[in-house]
């Protein structure tokens, strides 16, 4: 029996006491729904400059439908936007989770914050992102890069022009082999599900992601993502060009054979030390390879909560009954280690 074998078996009996799954039949879940959110003005210091932006933040919606421990994921297009997504989210109404029709708190609800300004579109910069694709569609790669850089470095842009930008930036990345860039200018292009896209961007954005989603094996996010991508004018069909179709990946989850998914902890936003997050496809979970330090892993499910202290050689199962989970991951930053999703016994 190799070594990784018997370290999986050590795991179910140290884990499967702590983890046990509740009793009783099988609950129907309904998530929480944001239901109001208002568009803001951006901070002081970027208002005065035009700056539209965004921050995702991800709250506990209780019982009542208040929030708490709000937590900013993402911002764009600077951390000044930070602390006004947490100031904002405040201001959120939410219909909270139920179970079996019961008000339960939910925890991991994420939404996006949008800061607006009433400033007309600069068409200059419209023609140069115009000008810009051009170039990445007759291959003329190195031009794009100059001419994607200086619109970086020009200065302020809305929130359709910045999307825009994403989407070029996610191009160059994929020319140059760069998934890991790629895949988080495509995300970045996609916030607020494209709505600042126009629909054939919108289809392009969304099968790239859930290309980029396949190869760094994130087969839950790309599976949650293809029920999005059906609802889009031209369907599901872009997506068979990415890579594994969705049926492919469903076939995986059940199948019986094991995987590994790469993972980096880097620098938390609002927030101290390091985090990495995955939304696993399997139930029960493992680690190996760890170049660094690991200090715990956080699993919040539809139904559950729990704070696990990282042990070396100790994987652990969650039970069906606690629902969709996403796993957390904290460190100093730079720590590199295998998350292993093991194939259902």
């Amino acid at each position: 029996m190799t070594s990784f074998a018997v370290s999986r078996r050590v795991a179910l009996i140290l884990l499967s006491f702590a983890l046990a799954s509740p009793s009783g039949a099988w609950a129907k879940f309904e998530p929480a729904k944001r239901t109001h959110a208002p568009e803001l003005k951006p901070p002081a210091n970027q208002a005065g400059a035009g700056i539209e932006g965004w921050a995702l933040v991800c709250v506990t919606v209780k019982p009542d439908g208040s929030t708490t421990e709000p937590r900013v994921s993402d911002v764009s297009p600077n951390d000044a936007f930070a602390e006004p997504g947490l100031k904002a989210s405040e201001g959120w109404k939410f219909r909270p989770a139920k179970m079996d029709g019961e008000p339960v708190e939910q925890s991991d609800v994420c939404g996006i914050q949008l800061f607006t300004v009433g400033s007309p579109i600069d068409e200059k910069t419209t023609g140069k992102l115009a000008e810009a694709t051009r170039l990445l569609d007759e291959e003329s790669y190195d031009d794009a890069k100059r001419l994607i850089k200086g619109l970086d470095d020009d200065g302020p842009l809305t929130l359709k022009q910045a999307a825009l930008l994403q989407l070029l930036q996610y191009r160059l990345a994929a020319h140059a082999e760069d998934q890991r860039t790629a895949v988080v200018a495509v995300e970045r292009a996609g916030i607020g599900g494209g709505r600042f896209l126009s629909d054939d961007d919108r289809v392009n954005a969304l099968g790239a992601k859930f290309g980029g989603l396949v190869n760094e094996r994130r087969y839950k996010e790309a599976l949650d993502l293809f029920a999005t991508f059906e609802s889009v004018d031209g369907g599901a069909n872009p997506m068979v060009v990415h890579g594994k179709t969705a049926s492919e990946i469903r076939e995986l989850a059940g199948g019986e054979t094991s995987y590994t998914v790469p993972a980096e902890l880097e620098p938390a936003l609002a927030a101290k030390g390091a985090v990495w997050a995955h939304r696993p496809l399997r139930r029960e979970l493992g680690v190996r390879k760890v170049e660094g330090k690991l200090d715990a892993f956080v699993v919040e499910c539809d139904r559950r909560k729990m704070r696990l202290d990282y042990q070396e050689d100790v994987s652990w199962k969650i039970p069906a009954s606690w629902g969709d989970c996403a796993i957390y991951a904290e460190g100093d930053a730079g720590t590199t280690f295998e998350l292993i999703e093991y194939a259902p016994e």
